[in-house]
């Protein structure tokens, strides 16, 4: 499926994923060091970060950035930092050959997109729970900040997070199967996820269309 220039909308909440087909973040020290590196660069880029989640190739997250060139560096410096970490304790090879992918979301479907990432380690078998993954910001978001690493990454969003009451029975109730396939078609090709108006205007914005092939799932 072809992916177009990436679209970044400064202030806006974006789905991204960085990784590859080798395992990269497969233990607990590789990912308290890019937990760290992570910190380090939201910092210096002003990038704010909703939520992330830390698999054995992948990481997840719904950031908002400042600017076009915040996204890029950000993510570019985090993978830089971390490919110097892994190589200085014997990783062979290169890190990441892809690059990062990513869409800009409304904000109701930036919180369909944190509970994509947070339950990402559930849906792909690496935790029962959500809650209880410690390499994701579900259990800092649950009152378990001690079993998160990272749990001082987060950023409140009044008009995102502050939707949500109950954040455990948020994590308990499922992502629809066919949103978070839309969710995560969406990311790979770089077209905004949203409604037909937020994407209208996005359209206007790049001059290209970006509703074609597979629209937004029924009921949303």
């Amino acid at each position: 499926m072809a992916r177009i220039a990436r679209i970044v909308i400064p202030g806006k909440a974006h789905l991204v994923c960085q990784g590859g087909e080798r395992p990269l973040f497969n233990s607990t020290k590789r990912r308290a060091a890019f937990t760290e590196i992570l910190a380090t660069c939201a910092e210096i880029y002003k990038v704010k970060i909703l939520a992330y989640a830390l698999l054995s190739k992948q990481a997840y997250f719904v950031i908002i950035p400042p600017s076009a060139e915040a996204l890029s560096s950000f993510m570019r410096v985090t993978q830089t930092r971390f490919a110097r970490y892994l190589h200085a304790n014997g990783f062979k090879g290169e890190v990441t050959p892809r690059r990062f992918a990513s869409c800009p979301l409304d904000d109701a479907t930036a919180l369909e997109a944190i509970k994509f990432v947070e339950t990402r380690p559930v849906a792909e078998g690496s935790a029962k729970s959500a809650t209880e993954y410690a390499f994701s910001s579900a259990a800092a978001r649950n009152g378990h900040a001690d079993k998160a690493e990272g749990a001082d990454l987060l950023t409140d969003h009044p008009a995102i997070t502050g939707q949500v009451r109950n954040w455990a029975a948020f994590h308990d109730t499922p992502l629809d199967p066919q949103r978070a396939e839309w969710l995560a078609m969406r990311m790979r090709t770089g077209k905004p996820a949203g409604a037909p108006a937020f994407i209208k205007r996005i359209e206007k914005k790049v001059g290209m269309n970006l509703s074609r092939g597979r629209g937004r799932p029924k009921g949303s």
